[in-house]
């Protein structure tokens, strides 16, 4: 095929063939620095209050919806 890749399918009833683009670089990744401890902020939720709020709503026992 001198058209490089195409995807055939159905949509709606209809045949469509759609040809992506293959020329984009791809994806960024993780620069690979870790966080440390000192370097993290503190949680939103204490595990205190986690588990006020797991009570209440009776998940801790099977309870919920």
């Amino acid at each position: 095929m001198m058209d490089g890749l195409r995807i055939n399918g159905v949509e709606f009833g209809r045949l469509y063939t759609t040809t992506p683009s293959l020329d984009a670089k791809g994806v960024d990744f993780y620069d690979g620095s870790e966080e440390s401890a000192a370097d993290m902020e503190a949680p939103v939720v204490k595990p205190e209050q986690a588990l006020i709020v797991t009570e209440i709503l009776g998940l801790s026992r099977g309870r919920g919806c």
